[in-house]
């Protein structure tokens, strides 16, 4: 799907693009998973496998129904191993490969122990659902659609540093509420959170795909975003590590600095990038 928005999207609606995708996809995320259980459990699971896949058949049919980007250009293995390789040893591109390992580090160093704050902070399991699964995912779709749009208004590079910004300024919220949690606080930091995070996601997902070009596009940018979730993987496993001894208020402080090398680095791995279309 990446690789089908990267050939079809015109430059001038990046942003908007992958602003709408991440807001997609977290709309499924809590219509598909906590909109289906709560079909299945007043209404039965037979009545919730069938909205399951009444959506997927009307994912299905809207495939049918998009416009074709153009097709792929054929070529020999050894060619499209020269290609790919040539494009990842471009110095630009090298840049946004690093980038995309940084620049979310911060929210990948924190969201691990953000459930377990809210719990050891007095909230219920119940709230802790709630503001996982809804108010997460209303409020990361809403702060995409918005990033989305100031990326196609500001460009790439101004709208990632100053997204990125914000996204790092929540996590210092974070350790600010941990000083003296309570419910209305936690509940504040996290969604504030959750909407600083899809606001920096859209220009992040939009500098990978203008760095992918229209060459090979699914399988580069399938490269970029791979690293990308590589960067949640490494930093969760010592996240608990760094919570036990450094304590809430001290470890969120922690990934706030986390987040610095990524902005630091957007001027010079965008200078390279194909210009914003006017």
């Amino acid at each position: 799907l990446d690789g089908w928005v990267g050939g079809a999207v015109p430059v001038v609606q990046e942003g908007r693009a992958t602003g709408g995708r991440v807001a997609a996809y977290r709309g499924a995320m809590a219509l598909g998973g906590g909109g289906a259980v709560f079909v299945g459990g007043r209404w039965g699971w037979d009545a919730g496998w069938y909205v399951v896949a009444t959506l997927i058949a009307l994912g299905a049919v809207a495939i049918v129904l998009l416009d074709k980007p153009p097709e792929p250009r054929p070529s020999a293995l050894g060619d499209w191993i020269r290609d790919f390789g040539g494009w990842l040893s471009r110095p630009g591109n090298m840049l946004v490969l690093v980038l995309a390992l940084v620049f979310k580090l911060g929210d990948a160093a924190m969201a691990p122990m953000t459930k377990t704050f809210w719990l050891d902070s007095g909230l219920s399991a119940e709230e802790v659902g709630l503001l996982n699964t809804v108010a997460g995912s209303v409020f990361t779709a809403a702060g995409a659609l918005v990033g989305g749009e100031i990326t196609s208004r500001i460009g790439l590079g101004r709208a990632a540093w100053t997204l990125g910004f914000l996204a790092l300024a929540s996590n210092l919220v974070y350790a600010g509420v941990a000083l003296a949690p309570s419910t209305g606080a936690v509940v504040a930091a996290g969604v504030i959170e959750s909407f600083t995070s899809g606001l920096g996601t859209a220009p992040m997902l939009a500098i990978l795909m203008r760095a992918c070009g229209q060459e090979q596009t699914a399988t580069r940018f399938a490269l970029l975003t791979s690293v990308a979730g590589l960067t949640r993987t490494l930093v969760g496993t010592v996240s608990g590590v760094g919570a036990v001894a450094l304590g809430y208020p001290g470890y969120f402080a922690l990934t706030a600095l986390f987040a610095l090398p990524g902005l630091l680095l957007i001027p010079a791995a965008t200078r390279r990038l194909p210009a914003d279309a006017p």
